[in-house]
């Protein structure tokens, strides 16, 4: 929508994603949370807030953020490809592999996916599963 259509909400929400590009998400959570206070049901909101989550590092309020935003808008290649990030970042590596090739089917030329999906299917070192046993822990 518009800054004009959203009313008094756009600036909350135009200042959250200038606050995630420059890498402030505890200030763009704050920012996306006055949105919605206001009333806004943009469901963008929560795809921000995935980002935002992602990089404070907490994973499990990342994925919830995102499946709610693939409720409402499921044909969103950058979605499926955020939600294979967060589940690399989980360590969920078989999830992480499934959804990010659901994104390079929806979108071949997505760049992201396929190299995400490449990297989910390598063992990392430390990691729980998929890591064959001279890997340390």
């Amino acid at each position: 929508p518009s800054p004009r259509a959203l009313g008094p909400r756009a600036p909350s929400l135009q200042r959250g994603r200038a606050r995630l590009i420059l890498n402030q998400p505890d200030e763009s959570i704050a920012d996306f949370d006055r949105a919605r206070a206001l009333g806004c049901t943009f469901a963008d909101i929560d795809y921000f807030l995935s980002l935002c989550r992602d990089r404070q590092g907490k994973f499990a309020e990342a994925l919830a953020d995102i499946d709610r935003f693939l409720a409402a808008v499921p044909d969103s290649d950058q979605a499926h490809l955020q939600k294979g990030w967060v589940l690399r970042n989980l360590d969920r590596q078989d999830e992480a592999i499934a959804i990010l090739t659901k994104a390079i089917d929806m979108n071949p030329k997505l760049a992201g996916a396929w190299s995400n999906r490449g990297s989910a299917s390598i063992p990392r070192a430390g990691a729980s599963s998929h890591c064959p046993t001279t890997c340390t822990r």
